[in-house]
């Protein structure tokens, strides 16, 4: 009896999961038509260091120093389990993907503004013979970084020549970290002759896609930055990044940034709930004394259309799998045709001597 139910049970989520995926694929394939673009060697840096930062934001909170080659211990939280298992995160091919790279971490703030997290929200890397300057945001990673992602307010940033209203949870961590930014771009300026020759690619894997937009939006609407940095040398590349701005009040964030950006890709796939579903939903102001006592809504505003990424597992699964920066970067590999081999997590032995690792976040 336990076993036919247990069928039964799998049978209804199977199909619940299969019709849940295919809305999704409609509402992407609607909404979010192809674009035309080809996959370039940018798309590969970025989506290579989309998950890299990974790595490196655990050794930063292991208050560890830079070094991919190293295997880095993290805790990851177990369905099965109540509290956190100690794994270890790997980078294949360390040497391969970090050679002529140097790596500067930005610091910066999310979650409450009472009480925010201070941790790695990206690195600027500098390669000086590709010539490629490389500012890759993090996904997220702790609960401070679920407050701001769940944070449905608009509002508008102080920093930014774009004067319409975003995401209010990004325009937070922005806010927070702008002077942190400010000065890792200044010392980049400094010590790196001749930017103009540089590409420059601003990069990230959902929150960090979103902070990335912001970040670029920064960039390409402050006239001190665009004298060294130019416009037409600034890519924009996402991954599954949630949408951060909105037609509201005559200000349209997606034409702005089109208007102001000449490269600006977003990488989705089909059944990635967390930008599929922003095709469904409308950015809600919530009560608050700095907004208008009724509640509003506003349809979002795209930067630009979407480069789908499928592959023959995407009817069938649904969130976190789609979601995951790996799977992202295995299929642009396929893409590309290159040899792929995943980041991964291996669980560490039990008498294994993990010391102050267990307090680790």
């Amino acid at each position: 009896m336990t076993t036919y139910k247990n069928l039964i049970s799998n049978q209804i989520k199977s199909k619940t999961y299969l019709f849940l995926s295919t809305i999704c694929l409609q509402i992407a394939l609607i909404n979010s038509p192809h674009a035309t673009n080809t996959i370039t060697q940018y798309d590969q840096i970025a989506i290579d260091h989309a998950v890299m930062v990974f790595h490196a934001y655990q050794q930063i909170a292991n208050q560890e120093a830079f070094d991919f080659t190293k295997p880095v211990l993290r805790k990851i939280p177990n369905h099965l389990d109540p509290f956190q298992k100690i794994s270890e995160l790997h980078l294949s091919k360390p040497k391969q993907l970090t050679k002529g790279w140097t790596f500067t971490p930005l610091m910066g703030q999310s979650g409450p503004p009472k009480n925010p997290r201070v941790s790695m929200l990206a690195y600027l890397a500098i390669n000086k013979t590709k010539k490629i300057i490389l500012l890759v945001f993090r996904g997220s990673r702790h609960l401070g970084d679920w407050y701001n992602n769940s944070r449905l307010t608009i509002k508008k940033s102080d920093h930014l020549a774009y004067k319409g209203y975003l995401h209010g949870g990004y325009v937070d961590i922005f806010e927070q970290s702008v002077h942190q930014l400010d000065a890792l771009l200044k010392s980049c300026i400094h010590n790196v002759p001749s930017l103009k020759n540089y590409e420059l690619i601003i990069c990230g894997h959902s929150l960090g896609g979103a902070m990335a937009t912001i970040s670029a939006a920064y960039l390409v609407g402050n006239k001190f930055y665009t004298k060294h940095f130019l416009p037409k040398n600034i890519h924009l590349i996402t991954f599954g990044s949630p949408h951060v701005g909105i037609k509201y009040q005559g200000h349209d964030f997606g034409q702005w940034m089109q208007a102001h950006m000449s490269h600006i890709k977003r990488f989705e796939r089909a059944t990635d709930l967390a930008p599929s579903l922003t095709h469904l939903c409308k950015i809600v102001v919530l009560k608050n004394k700095k907004y208008p006592k009724l509640a509003i809504s506003a349809a979002p505003s795209p930067i630009a259309k979407c480069t789908l990424l499928s592959s023959a597992e995407d009817p069938n699964i649904l969130f976190p799998n789609p979601h995951d920066v790996r799977n992202y970067r295995k299929l642009i590999y396929d893409i590309l045709k290159l040899h792929y081999k995943p980041l991964f997590l291996r669980p560490i032995p039990k008498n294994a001597n993990i010391g102050d690792y267990a307090n680790m976040t």
